[in-house]
């Protein structure tokens, strides 16, 4: 694989989990403190978006790691 893809891997990976973490921020603060239950953390951290994108994410920069690098050297 070429080091361009890995990186682009890499890039939308770390892209995907700030969107996340960022989703799930904003979620958190339309409540005040004293106004939040247990289900209301269970309802925010339970929407399905902030995961996929943290799971995808994930999966993304793992991949970039993971890759096999082009070797440019030939052994012969």
């Amino acid at each position: 694989m070429s080091v361009g893809l890995r990186v682009c891997l890499f890039i939308v990976g770390i892209a995907l989990k700030v969107t996340a973490v960022l989703t799930l921020i904003f979620e958190m603060s339309l409540v005040p403190i004293h106004g939040r239950s247990l289900t209301y953390y269970a309802e925010a951290i339970g929407v399905k978006l902030p995961i996929i994108c943290f799971v995808l994410g994930f999966f993304c920069v793992a991949a970039s790691f993971y890759l096999p690098a082009k070797n440019r050297r030939t052994s012969k």
